[in-house]
């Protein structure tokens, strides 16, 4: 059933309750996005209007039997999609986070992020067969080069199958090329169409002191203010409350919002340092936080309990937190990839002051940049003010990125050379590498391909089976799985440099050495350093043992072995230890990720296993002494119940007159023997946390154990 151009603007203008459409809007729809069943790309400014754009383009596709993907860069912007879709749930079945195989079959829209669908498409082409559009938000991610290969090979598998693509994207340079690579028609919004005009200055302040002055007396709040590092984040924020004599809100009642979210008695330090900020109305919001202390932030500056909010560079993107201001304090951020520090690139920073105005905020808005002397402020006004981006290029030109891919389409069934070359072929690098007209160049894909192949067979990731194609070895399956199932982006050397430590040991054992390799392998492993603070028990630990260079890994590991898997709590690590704790499960988790997958590839190459691994393990997951493994059954006990039994079990029930002896277990069931049920239930119910339901449960426990 068809339906016409009129009826769909008409109809969606009702649903939403619009009298009228904005410059962006008219000027999409006037190049002939609903007239035309072709692939479309939209650059608009940032709150120009271009999401109203692909909503009327769905509604056709719903309207006449089709089904749409949305695909979205993060987690947390599949919530906003399905908000914005709320008012068809109605009449079509959305899907969201959490969806199953029968929702990819049955749904009418599925929001899902830019991996998963990744995933989905490469693994289980038929699910994503039966969709007809495709909508990719932040599309200007191509730039990113984590990201952005993630992004080329879902733009890649798209064209593949055939389903129309959308892409909106807040900028982008070299329109044509892109536009010639998806066959898509480019519509680019001039930044004098945004909704809310977006004023850029430049501001040269020498000391934060001074920012806090320049951003006071302007009052064009709520800000956003990005910081190169969680450091800066933390510290800036701190001195900007200290200036603040009003409070938003009383600090003991943050205390209590944040301790309820993280179910958790006593703050971390860093913990404090944010309810201090948060009741002053500061905040400060990066990957060392709890994610759900991240979530309390953002909402507390949706609500505008926050006027100025301290951010990392991920906050650019994949969050719908607008602000009236956005501050850029350094010019510089840590490349990870080269490990130098480099100039924040365009791309990004039009990103970040896309952030400012919003038409609750005011008629403008507005993106400072904040330099400290003449070179940066002339850099500034040229690149940053002047948007002059650089040419968008492809990430799958990198050699590990490319061996990657090829590892992904041999496990996924593509295990033929004309297999992996259609792939590739399709691909925005061999668009950008057959177009470059260089004549120097000397561009064979097939020859690139095959090089990458070699040094796959040479270490021992893939074989050649012959007319069948290639497979991949039991390192290489165990390598893309482990990728595949934790969604991270380690690149393949270091499972290389993880199996050249196995080759150096005769057992994989439960011991230190263990976690500070994986630590100083892996990153997203390790717990950060306090910066300027050094503990000299653990530095004399290392000197002792020849490690010269001393950071984030080497306190991380000791912290985890001494203080973590000893049930000790996270504000008592924090102290002592000095590394920031507030993401220590999260830590926890990829930790126990590497160390299964570990044991996996020591398998793999026979090496013994130790009989107490498994036991580490869970150790390192949930944070237990090894006697508290047993307690590994009770739901609802976590390590600050255990924690707290633990204690009573050898202040009290040791001593006279019970004098019970050996694992907290043991102790546990002999008491059980001496008293009566009503009595064992008085005095556990006696313990901080406890309650007499909870005391019954460990009466129970002990009876079946």
């Amino acid at each position: 059933m068809s339906i016409s151009k009129e009826e769909v603007i008409k109809e969606i203008m009702e649903k939403k309750g619009i009298t009228e459409l904005w410059p962006v809007q008219e000027m999409a729809l006037e190049k002939g996005l609903l007239d035309e069943d072709r692939n479309f790309i939209i650059i608009a400014p940032t709150a120009s209007g271009k999401t109203l754009t692909a909503e009327f383009t769905c509604y056709k596709c719903l309207k006449e039997g089709g089904r749409i993907l949305y695909l979205v860069p993060t987690n947390s912007l599949i919530n906003n999609k399905e908000d914005d879709f709320k008012y068809l749930k109605e009449e079509y079945n959305i899907a969201g986070i959490g969806a199953s195989p029968s929702d990819w079959n049955d749904c009418d829209i599925m929001i899902t992020s830019f991996e998963a669908f990744y995933q989905t498409a490469l693994l289980n082409t038929s699910l994503a067969e039966g969709f007809n559009l495709a909508i990719i938000d932040e599309f200007h991610i191509l730039y990113d080069k984590l990201r952005g290969f993630t992004l080329e090979k879902i733009m890649t598998l798209l064209k593949i199958l055939g389903i129309r693509i959308l892409c909106l994207s807040a900028t982008f340079e070299d329109k044509n090329e892109i536009g010639d690579w998806l066959d898509a028609q480019v519509i680019d919004i001039p930044n004098d169409l945004r909704r809310v005009p977006l004023i850029h200055n430049i501001l040269e302040l020498t000391t934060i002191e001074d920012l806090f002055n320049e951003l006071n007396s302007r009052n064009l709040g709520p800000y956003i203010i990005f910081c190169s590092t969680r450091d800066y984040c933390k510290s800036r924020a701190i001195n900007f409350s200290t200036q603040i004599t009003n409070l938003v809100k009383p600090t003991s009642e943050i205390f209590d919002d944040i301790k309820k979210i993280i179910n958790r008695q006593n703050l971390t330090s860093l913990e404090q340092d944010l309810s201090q900020c948060l009741s002053k109305g500061v905040g400060f919001h990066h990957s060392g936080l709890d994610s759900r202390i991240k979530n309390y932030v953002e909402d507390l500056f949706l609500t505008k309990h926050i006027k100025y909010l301290f951010a990392t560079t991920g906050l650019a993107y994949g969050m719908n937190l607008p602000a009236r201001s956005v501050v850029l304090c350094d010019l510089q951020i840590y490349d990870t990839l080269k490990r130098i520090p480099s100039r924040i690139p365009v791309y990004l920073y039009l990103q970040m002051a896309g952030r400012a105005g919003r038409p609750q905020f005011g008629d403008d808005g507005y993106a400072f940049v904040v330099v400290k002397n003449r070179a940066d402020a002339v850099f500034a006004g040229k690149f940053y003010l002047g948007g002059l981006l650089k040419k968008a290029i492809s990430h799958i030109a990198e050699d590990a990125y490319f061996r990657k891919a090829i590892l992904e389409l041999i496990y996924s069934g593509r295990r033929r050379s004309e297999e992996i070359s259609i792939f590739f072929e399709n691909t925005f690098y061999n668009y950008q590498s057959v177009h470059i007209t260089s004549p120097f160049s000397d561009y064979n894909l097939m020859a690139i391909i095959r090089n990458h192949i070699i040094f796959l067979e040479n270490n021992n990731f893939i074989q050649f089976l012959g007319a069948p194609g290639y497979q991949l070895t039991e390192l290489g399956r165990a390598t893309i799985e482990f990728l595949f199932r934790t969604y991270s982006t380690y690149d393949l050397e270091v499972f290389l440099e993880l199996e050249n430590y196995l080759d150096t040991i005769e057992e994989l054992r439960d011991d230190f050495d263990i976690i500070l390799t994986i630590s100083n392998l892996f990153r997203g492993s390790s717990l950060s350093k306090i910066p300027r603070e050094n503990v000299e028990e653990i530095d004399r630990f290392y000197e002792e043992r020849g490690v010269e260079e001393i950071s984030h890994a080497e306190y991380s590991s000791y912290a985890i072995w001494n203080g973590w898997i000893e049930n000790m709590s996270e504000e008592i690590i924090e102290d002592r230890f000095k590394v920031y704790t507030s993401s220590i499960e999260q830590v926890a988790r990829e930790l126990f990720s590497l160390l299964t997958f570990t044991e996996t590839l020591a398998k793999i190459k026979d090496i013994p296993v130790s009989d107490t691994y498994e036991n580490f393990k869970q150790r390192i997951r949930r944070g237990y002494r090894e006697e508290e493994l047993p307690f590994i059954g009770l739901r609802y006990f976590g390590r600050v119940l255990l924690r707290n039994l633990y204690n009573y079990c050898y202040s009290v029930l040791t001593r006279p007159p019970w004098n019970c002896k050996g694992t907290m277990l043991q102790i546990l069931t002999q008491f059980r023997g001496l008293v009566s049920l009503e009595d064992f239930i008085n005095a556990l119910s006696g313990i901080e946390l406890y309650s007499r339901i909870r005391a019954k449960r460990i009466y129970d426990f002990i009876e079946k154990y």
